[in-house]
């Protein structure tokens, strides 16, 4: 079992993961666009800077480890998924095609989050090691918010010629600002912040939290009725909502499995195959139109056969450890 003290952080993780199934999913298209608009691209943005802000709380002081930690998972998952790619003809056919795809866009479409942290950790580290505290957070927050204006405020600030012209640069080499440039640094930042001041009080995170979400609930709102989104991955509240979130769980008691922690990694890491073997499942079985075409019961599949195969995950990673244990005690024994 794992312990008392990060138990809120380890559940959350289960559902964040859950969450980004969900992003990828749209669970509730089906019952209406709106309401899954607001819960899952709205509401479920929180998920992703949970996970960012996970990565800077435990980061802290080990940024180069923290750094070699998302590079191995991200060029791993990229093994993984090649054969995918090269099957869909999607790999790049450029050398700058190939720099954008490897170091913003991402080698799949849910990778981008590796080589964000890794850049995002590059970032901060660099301002953190001289306790540049207020250097760190001006520079993120306003990389946030031209992040933001290139995001669900995009129609807005593409209204302005010269704002126009630059995000088309910048969209010249990242598809979007969703990236270790504009959108990590801040809640690596927020993460850090929170392990060295710690949460405040209970009552004053539940109510910050409350208020914030409120508020990324009608700035989303507005964005999607205006038509202003380009994308929704970034609102100007999302850093608030994220941050009494983050403090209430970590205000949480109770106690959490340890292997909520790997599992959610893992859930993460294999939706996108989940979402391919239950398309190539009901086309076998004849159930396309149950488990592809309708969208709760597709989100389910996917999560069922995502959690089957994270589950499979973690007991080869738990059963590879034992051996490799085991391998050093005879060895340090035979010596």
């Amino acid at each position: 079992m794992g312990g008392k003290r990060y138990a809120g952080l380890d559940r959350f993780r289960l559902v964040a993961a859950v969450l980004v199934v969900a992003i990828h999913t749209a669970p509730l298209s089906d019952l209406s666009e709106t309401l899954d608009f607001f819960v899952t691209y709205c509401a479920g943005r929180l998920a992703v800077p949970f996970f960012l802000m996970l990565t800077g709380y435990f980061a802290e002081g080990r940024t180069l480890r923290a750094v070699r930690r998302e590079l191995l998972w991200y060029a791993g998952a990229t093994a993984c998924y090649l054969p995918v790619t090269v099957y869909a003809g999607q790999l790049p056919k450029s050398l700058g095609e190939a720099a954008r795809w490897l170091l913003f866009d991402g080698t799949y479409y849910h990778l981008w989050y590796f080589p964000a942290a890794a850049l995002g950790l590059l970032i901060t580290g660099a301002f953190l090691r001289r306790e540049r505290w207020r250097a760190a957070i001006l520079f993120a927050g306003c990389a946030y918010l031209v992040g933001v204006f290139g995001d669900s405020w995009y129609g807005l600030a593409s209204a302005v010629p010269a704002l126009r012209e630059g995000y088309e640069l910048l969209f010249s080499f990242s598809s979007y600002t969703r990236n270790g440039l504009f959108f990590a640094p801040l809640f690596l930042l927020l993460g850090a912040l929170l392990r060295r001041r710690g949460a405040p009080g209970k009552e004053r995170c539940l109510m910050g939290f409350l208020v914030s979400l409120a508020l990324l609930l009608c700035e989303g709102g507005v964005t999607y009725f205006f038509g202003w989104q380009r994308h929704n991955s970034m609102y100007l509240a999302l850093p608030a909502a994220s941050w009494f979130l983050f403090g209430l769980l970590l205000r949480s008691g109770g106690r959490c499995p340890a292997f909520a922690r790997d599992l959610s990694l893992f859930c993460y890491l294999v939706h996108p195959a989940g979402i391919l073997l239950v398309r190539a499942g009901a086309r076998l079985t004849g159930t396309t139109a149950l488990l592809v075409e309708r969208a709760l019961p597709h989100f389910l599949a996917v999560l069922a056969v995502s959690a089957a195969l994270s589950a499979l995950l973690c007991f080869l990673k738990r059963k590879g450890e034992v051996l490799w244990t085991r391998r050093r005690e005879r060895l340090s024994s035979s010596t």
